[in-house]
């Protein structure tokens, strides 16, 4: 029995994700961020954070046809669903449940004689760029404040993708925009400043407001030393700048 994007949609629904939508593996070569890379290479963060472990093969360009990708909403009044932890599965519960997502989804997925396998974020590590799978599949846009926005969800929500082995039909583009005529407060909120009036070249992957990925780690540190001198069991990292974000 074949499967359409509409009934995997459908069944990831079912197991709690709050939107989803397909994209091809294929059309990941012409993602702004697999642009950029090709064009000026990886970020220096991104070979800092990948520096501890081998460069893992991303299987899923030679092994899927199609990506799945959804999202998990993580409301304002849930902060324990990103407080971050050893002792987690996955990290955060809110990744833990989108990782028990996709391993429910590869169950159901095989009596159809389809292989699936979950994809990480790294993409050094065997991951992709989420965030462009996420607007190729036509969940949202990435917004200035370097967010993904979900239309009804702002920012408030993580995302997952799933590899699956079966050429699918892929969901329609987003038209949602919610960033034209915005003040902007999210560019405002952040304790490090690390967003500017104008964009260097090495923040030209999406339309990010000068987003500085270096000053948004300091503030992690930050948030880490905090953890530790009150001794909260997780790590409570900053969101400010996505709770500042007005996007409906």
């Amino acid at each position: 029995m074949p499967i359409s994007t509409e009934q995997l949609v459908k069944k990831t629904l079912e197991l709690g994700a709050s939107v989803a939508g397909v994209t091809s593996v294929e059309s990941m070569a012409d993602s702004r961020s697999e642009n950029f890379v090709n064009q000026h290479g990886f970020y220096a963060g991104d070979m800092e954070s990948a520096s501890k472990v081998l460069v893992v093969e991303q299987v899923w360009r030679s092994r899927a046809k199609s990506l799945l990708v959804f999202a998990v909403a993580h409301p304002r009044e849930r902060p324990e669903l990103d407080w971050w932890g050893k002792e987690i599965a996955g990290g955060t519960k809110g990744n833990a449940a989108l990782i028990d997502i996709n391993k429910s989804l590869v169950t159901w997925l095989d009596k159809f004689d389809i292989q699936a396998f979950d994809v990480g974020y790294h993409p050094l590590k065997g991951g992709l760029y989420v965030k462009d799978a996420a607007v190729l599949a036509g969940l949202g846009t990435v917004g200035r404040n370097n967010l993904f926005l979900i239309p009804g969800l702002r920012a408030h929500h993580r995302l997952r993708c799933l590899a699956v082995a079966k050429e699918l039909e892929p969901s329609q583009p987003s038209l949602y925009e919610p960033c034209q005529n915005c003040a902007a407060p999210c560019l405002r909120a952040c304790p490090q400043k690390a967003f500017s009036d104008q964009n260097t070249i090495e923040e030209k992957a999406f339309p990010k407001g000068g987003y500085k990925s270096d000053l948004c780690g300091l503030q992690m540190q930050e948030d880490k030393k905090t953890a530790a001198e009150k001794k909260y069991p997780q790590t409570r990292y900053c969101r400010r700048c996505e709770f500042a974000c007005t996007a409906e």
